[in-house]
């Protein structure tokens, strides 16, 4: 994808820093590895592909991630590590694992493979036309699932992601669509019905080594495909820290909707309150 000049408004710093967040420098940024593994923010993926092109190699240098969600009223503790890369600059392969301690159930574990073809790089034909990224993730998770509920499922995502120069401050657009089996992630199951969610990001880059954002994602309501379960939507406000050319880091506030879950808050969709997240992230 090629990066616009922003003008002569934008000082040089800021120039950096957009050319570091789409990974057009040898500097950490985004993509980061999200929960799943699949290149993106957090929840979202982002239509840009993770890994670092190798001008020797098809396959280009990968990118490795690990976050820590604590969810207090939940008492929820999440942990993931994700490894993504890519193949010919334009195929990311991803893979995710999570770890969830749950207070009065056995730990559980899921897993996410997952593929990413960039269908349409950024500023192709017009300064203003986004990257444009299909998906597809399979995932399992080791939650002992009822009878209408599986222990795997598929999602299928389209999403399109804009670096906007022009402003006072670079600005990353990212939205998305995603057809979706998942229950909570997935780490509880996955619905026999799909749903559909949506999904956003926004992020300003205040510096060459700094920038922030939120991210949301609507809950799957099965309801309306014949089933009964309905999730909350998820929202988290957060920054990264580009501390080298390699090493990034990102902290946020989270929010799972209102909790409802172990004899929480009443209410029709199943939600974890609030937490804190951390992660960690190195392009290699």
């Amino acid at each position: 994808m090629n990066i616009l000049s922003p003008g002569k408004a934008l000082r040089r710093p800021l120039w950096l820093a957009a050319a570091l967040l789409v990974g057009h420098s040898a500097q950490a940024g985004a993509p980061l590895v999200g929960l799943d593994g699949v290149g993106g923010i957090a929840f979202n993926p982002l239509a840009y592909v993770a890994g670092t092109p190798d001008p020797g190699s098809f396959v280009g240098k990968p990118v490795v991630g690990m976050w820590y969600i604590s969810l207090g009223k939940a008492a929820i503790d999440w942990t993931t590590f994700g490894v993504a890369t890519s193949l010919g600059k334009r195929v990311e392969v991803s893979y995710g694992f999570e770890a969830a301690a749950v207070e009065k159930l056995e730990g559980i574990h899921k897993n996410t493979f997952a593929a990413k073809v960039l269908l349409l790089p950024e500023n192709t034909g017009g300064a203003w036309v986004p990257a444009i990224s299909v998906g597809a993730k399979h995932k399992n998770t080791t939650f002992h699932v009822s009878g209408d509920t599986k222990s795997d499922g598929m999602d299928y995502y389209l999403v399109a992601t804009k670096l906007v120069t022009q402003l006072p401050k670079p600005v990353l657009l990212s939205a998305g669509v995603q057809s979706t089996q998942e229950q909570v992630t997935g780490l509880i199951g996955f619905n026999k019905e799909r749903a559909t969610i949506v999904y956003g990001n926004v992020d300003v880059i205040l510096a060459s080594w700094l920038c922030v954002g939120v991210e949301y994602r609507t809950g799957p309501d099965y309801g309306k495909a014949g089933g009964n379960y309905k999730d909350a939507s998820y929202y988290n406000i957060h920054a990264a820290y580009f501390a080298s050319k390699q090493l990034s880091f990102a902290g946020a506030y989270t929010n799972a909707g209102k909790n409802t879950w172990n004899g929480g808050e009443s209410g029709d969709k199943l939600g974890f309150g609030g937490g804190f997240v951390v992660s960690m992230h190195y392009t290699f």
